[in-house]
């Protein structure tokens, strides 16, 4: 009896063996990052346009900032009243929001926007 479940367990583990070999190869792929290549417009009213986009990404990164540590302090404050406190809230900011929000406002502006795929790691 020992022998079959012996026979069972060392089948199992190779095939765990293999399942955890090819996650491993599959998640060992090169990474990529999306840059952007900004081209301004040719007016000087355009011009203006893009400097007011670029205000309004600033302001809007300021806002997400002013977002988490509004949620650090609420978590804080939570945590104070309670005696045990392991369960903290996940804070965080949406600065690809502020940006996606930039190139749209600059593209409406008459500039262009042009994106480009550049490995990072595993190349």
């Amino acid at each position: 009896m020992n022998q079959i479940f012996f026979c069972k367990c060392r089948h199992q583990i190779a095939w765990l063996g293999i399942v955890i070999g090819c996650y491993l190869i599959v998640g060992c792929g090169p990474i990529y990052n999306t840059e952007y290549s900004f081209n301004p417009p040719l007016t000087p009213e355009g011009k203006t346009c893009t400097f007011q986009c670029k205000n309004s990404e600033l302001q809007c990164e300021q806002l997400e900032e002013m977002k988490k540590q509004s949620c650090q302090l609420q978590s804080q404050l939570e945590c104070k009243d309670k005696k045990d406190c392991s369960s903290s809230s996940y804070c965080s900011t949406n600065f690809d929001r502020c940006k996606e929000m930039y190139r749209n406002c600059y593209q409406a502006c008459g500039g262009t926007v042009e994106s480009h795929k550049v490995c990072v790691m595993g190349c």
